[in-house]
């Protein structure tokens, strides 16, 4: 199982990293695959499982949207596959 956990260093208001550490915890043998807001996101190229996208402020919502808005036909095609996101 792959997760995805899409910039974490700005979607993390309340404690989401804790979060994804107690998931890896109850899923040992997931891979978890941490993407920065300046990289292309690895479900663009390649299957993940599960699209962790944690809580953020407004202010960093806007520049998430912004960062994903190249991949939203990609983003509806894996939503539509049966990736959790």
């Amino acid at each position: 199982m792959t997760i995805e956990v899409l910039y974490p260093e700005l979607c993390n208001l309340y404690g989401d990293s804790a979060n994804v550490r107690y998931l890896k915890a109850c899923v040992p043998e997931a891979e978890i695959v941490y993407t920065d807001n300046r990289s292309q996101p690895r479900f663009v190229t390649e299957k993940v499982d599960l699209l962790y996208l944690g809580s953020m402020s407004e202010p960093s919502q806007v520049l998430a949207v912004r960062r994903l808005l190249p991949y939203v036909e990609r983003l509806e095609e894996i939503i539509h596959q049966g990736t959790v996101v």
